[in-house]
């Protein structure tokens, strides 16, 4: 299993239009991407998000990588951030879902 987060921060006057582009997104990985565990999270403090994400396989982390609304979202998110986002990968030391 492959475990990674993705931090950013967004313009405020662009807030509600990426949480609708993530809304758009999370419903497109549910469709095309069954096996992938991904939750995303508005902090709680104003517009920065969280993105935990879980993959099978380097093979379904490319496919995620690659796929065309992957693609769709990163193209909507790039205009819209303040600082990019960073990706960590993370290794799991418990869950009482995984």
């Amino acid at each position: 299993m492959i475990f990674k987060m993705a931090r950013y921060t967004v313009r405020r006057d662009k807030l509600e239009e990426v949480k609708h582009a993530i809304e758009e997104f999370v419903e497109e990985i549910k469709e095309n991407e069954p096996a992938t565990f991904y939750e995303t999270y508005q902090e709680a403090a104003g517009p920065s998000f969280v993105h935990l994400m879980c993959f099978e396989n380097e093979e379904a982390e490319a496919a995620h990588r690659n796929a065309p609304h992957t693609n769709t979202f990163v193209d909507q998110l790039s205009s819209s951030c303040e600082n990019p986002p960073v990706f960590t990968d993370l290794s799991l030391l418990g869950s009482s879902e995984l």
